[in-house]
């Protein structure tokens, strides 16, 4: 018979997470259609059809996606990504005090602008949050190539986080090993 949704929840699940970015994606190509050309576009969105209705392949393929837009970034800007990955939330005055820096409220503007995977969590573009994908991409890299960081990272955002939110947790995923 025909396969419901709710005879493969876990596969309907992880179809949903990754079809919303899918869906734009697709939107995207529609306007890029005009800048090169029907067939191209088409080519394009065919193979992505394809990724969206094949979930392991989807994420493989935002793996590999997410790799190669890390590697094409500045070393400034990887290694903003890559630190900041461990916060579940993003503010110009957090990222200046993890980085130990005074410029965060722009680079935070400049990775919106060109949309790498940074979501605006308020109007005021005070809190943003990596999209989940990414942000798992750059953590699992952070923790490849400098697992010695992680901890201090954990350390610096709890204790920034600590005088402004008492009783609450910090805006890294979980606290540091003692």
């Amino acid at each position: 018979g025909s396969r419901q949704p709710s005879d493969h929840p876990r596969q309907f699940q992880r179809l949903h997470v990754h079809w919303c970015p899918g869906a734009a994606l697709r939107g995207q190509l529609r306007v890029l259609r005009h800048h090169v050309g029907i067939e191209p576009a088409a080519r394009l969105l065919g193979e992505l059809e394809q990724l969206i209705a094949d979930p392991d392949a989807w994420l493989v393929e935002m793996d590999r996606f997410g790799i190669e837009v890390l590697a094409r970034q500045p070393q400034p800007l990887r290694a903003f990504l890559l630190r900041t990955s461990i916060l579940q939330r993003l503010s110009a005055s957090l990222c200046d005090a993890l980085l130990e820096t005074d410029n965060s409220a722009e680079v935070l503007v400049e990775l919106e602008r060109a949309n790498l995977f940074l979501v605006p969590l308020d109007e005021v573009r005070g809190w943003w949050r990596y999209h989940h994908l990414f942000a798992d991409l750059l953590r699992a890299r952070l923790a490849r190539e400098q697992p010695e960081r992680v901890p201090e990272l954990h350390t610096s955002a709890a204790a920034w986080s600590a005088p402004r939110h008492p009783g609450r947790r910090s805006s890294a995923p979980s606290a540091p090993a003692p």
